[in-house]
This record gives structure tokens, C-alpha cells and sequence, in this order.
């Protein structure tokens, strides 16, 4: 269950089954699946928090569906 209200691009995700535990944990975006972090100056955003989870995203404004 969020924290919060999800956002409008997650919702329609099923976030128990379609995340993989590189999302659950941060380090991929949770809209694209691309691996967050891994370029110089590469930044993300957090898009929801679920059970204390930090979900992030591409920045500034990846809009791509998994």
C-alpha cells in the first residue's frame, strides 16, 4: 500500500509484480527500467514511496512505460 497516492504515471501498475528489485530499490527508473545513476550528473526524482520504498524515475521527465 503507498504511502501516498500514486502517481497518475503509475497508476495501472501492478507494483508487486511488475517492479523488479532494481526498482524496489531505487536504482532503476520505475517508468523506463533504465539503470539510474550509472552517468556523470545523472539525476532522478522520486515519484512515490511504497512501504518505504522510494520509487525514482529518469529526470527530469521520463514519461515511458515499462
Amino acid at each position: 500500500m503507498p504511502d501516498t497516492p500514486l502517481p497518475v504515471l503509475l497508476m495501472g501498475l501492478d507494483l508487486e509484480r511488475d517492479l523488479s528489485p532494481r526498482q524496489w530499490a531505487g536504482t532503476a527508473c520505475v517508468l523506463c527500467r533504465a539503470w539510474l545513476g550509472h552517468r556523470p550528473g545523472e539525476r532522478s526524482r522520486v515519484l512515490a514511496t511504497v512501504n518505504g520504498h522510494p520509487l525514482r524515475a529518469c529526470s527530469p521527465a521520463c514519461g515511458a512505460r515499462p
